[in-house]
C-alpha cells in the first residue's frame, strides 16, 4: 500500500491530538523547539476540559502545605497513588497556576483583609485546607479559552483537520 501526498498535506514538526487542556498545554510547551499542528474535534473548544467545573488544588493558603495536601490526596487515594508522581504534582502546583494565569487565565478572587484580590480557595473533597482554584464553576472552559487565546496570538500552530479521524 502506498500514500501520496495530497493538497491538504500538513508538515509539522509536531502533532497534538486533541485541543483540551493537556494538547494546549503541550502546544505551547514545544512551540518555541517547531512548528505545531494540533488536531481537534468540530471546534478546537469542543472538549471535555470545556465541561469541567470543579478547580485545580494546589498549595497556595496560609497555613497549608506540601506535605499536608499530598498526604490528603495519599489518604483518599486509598492506595491508588503512585506517590512519586502525588509528589511531584502537589510540589508543581503552585507554578502551573501561576503559568495559567500569566497565559490569561481568570480565576474566581476575593479581597483579604487588606483589600487586595487574591485567588478564592475553596475547600473540597478529601482537602484538609482551602486549596482549590477555580473560576466560578466554569473552571476547565476558563482554562481552555486561556490557553486557546495564547495559541491563536502568539505561535507557529496549524490547526488540521476538525473530525473523529484525519486520514
Amino acid at each position: 500500500m502506498s500514500v501520496r501526498p495530497s493538497k491538504n498535506d500538513v508538515e509539522s514538526d509536531f502533532l497534538v491530538i486533541g485541543s483540551g487542556v493537556a494538547g494546549l498545554s503541550c502546544a505551547l510547551e514545544v512551540a518555541d523547539a517547531g512548528s505545531v499542528t494540533i488536531i481537534t474535534k468540530k471546534q478546537d473548544s469542543e472538549s471535555s476540559t470545556n465541561y469541567a467545573q470543579g478547580g485545580i488544588a494546589t498549595v497556595l493558603g496560609e497555613g497549608d502545605s506540601f506535605a499536608s495536601h499530598r498526604d490528603d490526596t495519599l489518604r483518599v487515594g486509598c492506595g491508588l497513588c503512585h506517590e512519586d508522581v502525588v509528589e511531584r504534582v502537589v510540589q508543581e502546583g503552585p507554578e502551573v497556576i501561576g503559568k495559567l494565569r500569566n497565559w490569561g487565565a481568570r480565576f474566581t478572587m476575593r479581597d483579604d483583609t487588606e483589600g487586595k484580590g487574591i485567588l478564592a480557595l475553596g475547600k473540597e473533597g478529601g482537602h484538609s485546607h482551602d486549596r482549590i482554584v477555580h473560576a466560578k464553576d466554569l473552571t476547565g472552559r476558563e482554562i481552555e479559552g486561556a490557553l486557546l487565546m495564547k495559541d491563536f496570538e502568539s505561535l507557529p500552530v496549524n490547526h488540521g483537520c476538525h473530525g473523529a479521524a484525519c486520514m
